[in-house]
């Protein structure tokens, strides 16, 4: 199992996160760079200078007894810390949203189809407008009118026929249709005639104004506020045409209103109110007005359909009067926007509540004609399309439930309720003409869990709870209801100490009613074939499976946007092998099912305002697979110190230690209690006011005893005893000075007995400063990172001497870490880049030179001419060739028997590529040719198809090679008509082949192809089923000469491992672009 492992990042700002992990083995199958990006995009915004959090799932998987020192204790949060928790989320997620708009292409950009459908696939970009990309998360919303009532007045007054609207109104809108009945070419003109008049109509000036990043709407019509920011009442995009430009100005006019109002200038505004605007989208003939409004995400919602202009048909008055009804009702509402604009004020928000913001504009129900107020505390369900919240009531104090429906059976809830089987009812009123047929519904808060957070979701709930919600339907039964969502979301397990079976509760009662009274709405796609959903004619009990939504906002780490803020740490740290051993010699079975990971923000300065603090999470390796978010706050564990540079847990995970520019500070992670560092040793530097960059501990067994080791800024290191007896540190013996210098590395013995024993001191080449050092703890060898230069060199642990350098890196290095089961070493930089490469020096690159002999680089030297060789049809090119084409004739060899690769240059990849065609039988000839002796025969496009090299007077290395027989897998037949899971079984199944072809070759031929992806196996199908394969692209850089003996069969297991990794990341489309 691997082990140590270590993450490190630091932001440009110097703010650094670090990812310290105790040294327990973890499957290496899980993936931890999706963790470290989870956890970043969730507490990287808001977290403070001078804070090392730790955070613990909500819902810890009990442990075994032999268990319970391997992780802490698990805890029942305060609900005030729960709904802090929440609130801090949510804001956490706005943050990010509102950065990633202003980060962002701009609007006019964005619009364009390709760019448009790529910001709708993002669930940090996507604006909630109903337009959606295929596999991205669902963009609707809650109606508009909800957060702000000018939207519902506007519908209403569209909908109203008795509105008298002015003579000059109407003369103003046949002037408009007139004007945009003009073809345009050029919107410039048709800008500036359509504002004016839409000025006039609307009463309102409309401006350009220009964002401070140089990006604004065609027009906007701002409004002034108390906070000396404005606010835009109405933003327009304006096109000659229907399609010109490429983009729909409905659409680009709502990425204008999102970047507007997520500019910093802004942010005043954007930071008491929900930015209600209206949107008009002009392209031609045609109009369009939305509404829009910014909770967590953009929302905008059209008001309108899309109305022809264009005069068209004489004697057309109604037409006018039509128009002018729906501008004329834009103009009223305008008023009422402006006035809200003018008396803005900053609300009061309770402690444990969202702004309001975030919430519908709605502030009260009524219980028998009295009004009841209260105010959102937060959404209880974690995507921006809640309907559903608690509150709390201004009166009373009580929380409470509130949820806006158009349908919901309140009979069913009420007959429920009283059989104490779902939370009262308080209320269940419609909210008024404003909102058309929308309904606030009221009800007792349940302090509780789902059972879908209660029970593991992949067994059966237990036969009381079965039996229990039997009963429950049986009720409905009796009285002639159907219970229409029945999920485990749906039924709550209340708090209490009765039994579970007496503590069921129904909720969600949308669409429960008289059996044949109630219909599903239409668009219910997400759940539409799940098993979830029963009448209870149709129950069995296996039901209640669970049912992954497909919005993607539930679970808003499924997509991982890249940290493209994060660059190099400021530091470096070594690791060290721990022992994962019991003191009676026994393995630490617990490191198979527990391990505990921090997330530490420093910043890296010699002094601070506060303290660090220190909380712990707990994670279980599924939970891992999972990546299911939110963490709770488990403890807080104080220290003296202000910045932290390094954290390292012990064995076991019993003690933490904190280490950085202001000392160190260590915590008891059982007690949760600091443990003192004092020295006994005369001249040792005191931990309160050393400057330290790392911490490490050792566990020797034999003595049950801790080690703490501290590097300093001086170079010196430290050792620490932990002494258990007093739960205190000890330093047991004088610091151990070592050169400062980055070019050295020194290795150094440690003993149970605290002696440290310099091995050796190694200096490496000129201008290698390492920025990092590493073991390999199977083979012991020494890996050096270099700061600069992309320089990683390989250290013998015997004599210190170096067994390799290579340039592998990337040119800025930040903190490294191997992984010994994979066999390779990854170095996560701002892109989290992987490196790979073998370690014990059995294969090395085609292109190394060290494997290319002098005949290898002769290979070149003749020339083809094209009376020697024809060729034919291009059938391809890639990034490091010039293309491939097929060889019509030459010497004899059958048509199309043949293929010609043109390489781009002579050198050792060149070289080594024909090297490795020779070792396995593939290559035919080789040598130079120019190009324009390929324009006199063959294929006529092929100087169009050559048009990238630098001259056709130039001569080009070519390689002329047997054509493998076979297609690749996506273009056959059977695979064309299978299913997604059939796809995959395929994939799965070429995948292994080519493993095994790569395998037996290295042995056999002493060539390994790594790059077994789909695109480089061509597969021959005889009735129906893959009956032969055959690799192709021997080309680097990744096919390797074997130059030691190696085991066929471990070879296999590791291409195989790499490959169905990569394929379970994108099934069915692995090496496919």
């Amino acid at each position: 199992m691997s082990r140590t492992l270590y993450f490190v990042a630091a932001s440009r700002n110097q703010e650094s996160l670090v990812f310290s992990q105790s040294e327990i083995d973890v499957d290496p199958e899980l993936s931890i760079t999706q963790l470290q990006k989870a956890l970043v995009n969730q507490y990287y915004p808001d977290s403070t200078a001078f804070t090392a959090v730790i955070y613990q799932q909500k819902h810890p998987v009990e442990l075994d007894p032999d268990q319970s020192g391997s992780a802490m204790p698990p805890t029942k949060p305060e609900l005030a810390s729960e709904a802090l928790d929440i609130v801090s989320e949510l804001k956490n997620d706005f943050t990010k949203y509102v950065r990633n708009v202003v980060d962002g292409k701009p609007p006019s950009v964005l619009a364009q189809s390709k760019e448009y459908n790529d910001n709708q696939g993002a669930p940090d970009t996507a604006v909630l407008d109903g337009r959606y990309a295929q596999d991205g998360p669902s963009t609707v919303a809650p109606p508009i009118e909800l957060y702000h009532p000018v939207f519902g007045a506007f519908m209403q007054r569209c909908r109203t026929s008795d509105i008298e609207i002015p003579e000059g109104i109407l003369r103003d809108t046949a002037s408009l249709l007139r004007s945009v009945s003009r073809i345009a070419v050029k919107e410039a003109p048709r800008d500036a005639q359509t504002r004016k008049i839409l000025a006039d109509i609307l009463g309102v000036g409309l401006e350009r104004i220009t964002n401070s990043d140089k990006t604004s709407p065609d027009f906007m019509s701002v409004t002034p506020t108390p906070l000396n920011v404005n606010g835009a009442c109405i933003i327009s995009e304006i096109k000659s045409e229907l399609g010109s430009g490429g983009s729909d100005p409905s659409r680009q006019s709502a990425l204008s209103y999102a970047r507007f109002y997520c500019r910093p200038e802004r942010a005043q505004v954007r930071e008491v109110s929900c930015c209600p605007t209206f949107l008009i989208g002009l392209a031609g003939p045609w109009i369009v007005i939305m509404g829009a409004v910014l909770t967590s995400r953009t929302i905008v919602q059209r008001l309108s359909a899309y109305e022809w202009l264009g005069c068209s048909r004489m004697f057309d008055d109604e037409q006018v009067h039509r128009i002018a009804h729906v501008l004329y009702a834009l103009r009223l509402s305008l008023v009422e926007l402006n006035e809200y604009y003018a008396h803005l004020s900053s609300p009061v928000v309770e402690p444990g509540h969202i702004p309001p913001r975030f919430c519908p504009s709605i502030s009260s129900f009524s219980i028998r004609e009295t009004k009841i107020p209260f105010v959102y505390a937060y959404p209880l369900q974690h995507n921006p399309a809640s309907v559903t919240f608690k509150a709390t009531r201004t009166d009373t104090k009580e929380s409470v439930v509130i949820k806006f429906v158009r349908q919901y059976g309140h009979d069913v809830h009420q007959l429920m309720a009283a059989h104490g089987l779902a939370p009262k009812l308080l209320s269940f009123s419609p909210l008024g003409e404003l909102y058309g047929n929308l309904n606030l519904v009221a009800m007792e808060f349940i302090e509780g869990k789902t059972l879908h957070d209660a029970y593991d979701i992949s067994q059966p709930l237990p036969d009381s709870v079965k039996n229990s919600v039997r009963k429950g339907l049986d009720l409905l039964n009796k009285e002639g209801f159907v219970f229409g969502d029945l999920r485990r979301p749906n039924v709550m397990l209340a708090d209490g100490d009765e039994p579970a079976e007496k503590r069921i509760r129904f909720v969600d009662f949308d669409w429960a009613e008289k059996d044949g009274e109630m219909r599903y709405p239409f668009h219910i796609s997400s759940v539409r074939g799940s098993n979830d959903l029963f009448k209870w004619t149709v129950l069995s009990l296996p039901w209640m499976t669970f049912h992954k939504p497909s919005n993607k906002f539930d679970y808003p780490f499924a997509t991982f946007s890249p940290l493209h803020s994060l660059s190099p740490s400021l530091y470096g740290h070594s690791s060290h092998r721990f022992s994962q051993y019991s003191p009676d010699g026994s393995r630490n079975t617990s490191a198979l099912k527990q391990f505990s990971l921090c997330l530490m923000i420093s910043k890296l300065r010699l002094c601070a305002p506060s303290p660090p603090s220190f909380n712990m999470l707990v994670l279980c390796p599924e939970q891992l697979r999972r990546i299911t978010m939110p963490y709770e706050n488990q403890t807080v564990l104080q220290g003296p110190q202000n910045a932290v540079t390094s954290l390292a847990f012990s064995a076991k995970v019993r003690l933490l230690a904190a280490a950085g520019p202001g000392g160190a500070n260590v915590w008891d992670l059982q007690t949760r209690q600091s443990i003192p560092l004092t020295s006994r040793q005369a001249g040792a530097p005191q931990p309160e006011t050393t400057v330290y960059l790392a911490a490490a501990w050792s566990y020797f067994m034999e003595i049950s005893g801790h080690i703490l080791l501290l590097g300093s800024w001086d170079g010196s290191v430290q050792l620490w005893d932990y002494m258990s007896e007093r739960s205190m540190l000890e330093s047991i013996r004088k610091p151990v000075y070592h050169t400062s210098s980055g070019q050295v590395v020194s290795l150094d013995t440690l003993s149970a007995q605290g002696e440290l024993k310099k091995k050796f001191s190694i200096a490496l080449e000129d201008g290698f400063l390492a920025k990092t050092v590493r073991f390999d703890t199977t083979t012991g060898n020494i890996y050096a990172f270099a700061m600069q230069g992309g320089k990683i060199a390989c250290l013998d642990n015997h004599t210190g001497n170096t067994a390799w350098i290579k340039h592998a890196g990337p040119r800025s290095m930040s903190p490294a870490l191997v992984l010994e089961i994979k066999r390779k070493a990854r170095h996560w930089i701002e892109q989290y880049m992987t490196l790979e490469w073998t370690r014990d020096g059995t294969m090395k690159r085609v292109e190394d030179p060290s494997v290319l002999e002098e005949d290898d680089k002769k290979v070149f030297n003749k020339k083809l001419e094209s009376d020697i060789v024809t060729i034919g049809q291009k059938i391809e090119g890639g990034s490091n060739n010039f293309g491939i084409w097929t060889v019509i004739d030459y010497k004899g060899h059958p048509r199309d028997d043949l293929i010609m690769k043109v390489l781009p240059e002579r050198g050792p990849r060149s070289y080594g590529e024909a090297k490795a065609l020779r070792m396995m039988h593939l290559l035919v000839d080789s040598g130079e040719t120019r190009v324009p002796a390929f324009s006199t025969k063959g294929d006529k496009d092929l100087n169009s198809d050559l048009e990238g090299m630098s001259s056709q007077s130039d001569f080009y290395p070519v390689v002329i090679m047997k054509k493998k027989k076979g297609v690749l897998l996506k273009e056959t037949q059977i695979y064309k008509t299978a299913t997604p899971k059939e796809q995959l079984a395929l994939d799965e199944q070429v995948v292994d082949w080519s493993c095994k072809i790569a395998a037996k070759d290295a042995v056999t031929s002493k060539v390994y192809h790594n790059d077994n992806n789909l695109n480089n196996a061509l597969v021959t199908i005889i009735d129906g089923t893959i009956a032969e394969l055959e690799l192709v692209d021997y080309g680097p850089p990744d096919t390797y000469i074997v130059i030691r003996e190696i085991e066929e069969e471990k070879l296999y297991k590791m291409c195989k491992s790499m490959m169905n990794k990569h394929l379970k990341r994108v099934p069915g489309s692995l090496g496919r672009p």
